[in-house]
């Protein structure tokens, strides 16, 4: 799951809640200087998030 950790409409709290309530594999990640959208404002990062995670579960 991942959320920016400046977004204005939620908060860490609840990635914490929502990933401890997911019963298969889940990585709560707050992407640094990022708003509500990061797949626009940090997509690097999501990308690297995204493909290290999709790594852990193919390998």
């Amino acid at each position: 799951m991942l959320q920016g950790e400046d977004d204005e409409y939620g908060t860490n709290a609840q990635v914490e809640r929502i990933a401890g309530q997911v019963s298969g594999p889940v990585e709560a990640i707050l992407i640094p200087a990022c708003g509500h959208v990061p797949h626009f404002q940090a997509q690097e990062a999501v990308l690297s998030e995204m493909t290290s995670f999709i790594k852990s579960l193919i390998s």
